[in-house]
């Protein structure tokens, strides 16, 4: 699962590409954000928004690929894009699937 480090790192790279011209192509298999408690005492939170804001400022070119599961915010820091690519069986979601269990489960 990514962590805060890792979203700071891909930001700095993706901020690199626009200055080099160079198209950015991510592929996203997560099934969200580390869901840790040191994780949000290093401002995941932080992180993945920062990278909403500078992926939605880019004037490279963006092209997602969702090559399994794409869930949560941790599918969202990396996915904001120009082109997104889903093959048949794959997923994305703002909810992981963890959660949406409990939910289903709660409801029963």
């Amino acid at each position: 699962m990514p962590k805060p480090e890792g979203y700071r790192k891909a930001c700095r790279l993706m901020e690199m590409a626009e200055r080099f011209k160079m198209p950015i192509v991510t592929f996203i298999d997560t099934p969200g954000a580390y869901p840790g408690i040191d994780a949000e005492e290093r401002g995941q939170s932080e992180a993945i928004a920062w990278n909403l804001q500078v992926m939605s400022r880019l004037k490279t070119p963006i092209i997602a690929t969702v090559i399994g599961e794409g869930g949560s915010g941790g599918a969202l820091a990396i996915g904001v894009c120009d082109h997104l690519m889903i093959a048949v069986l794959h997923l994305l979601g703002y909810l992981a699937r963890r959660l949406c269990l409990h939910f289903v489960e709660e409801r029963r």
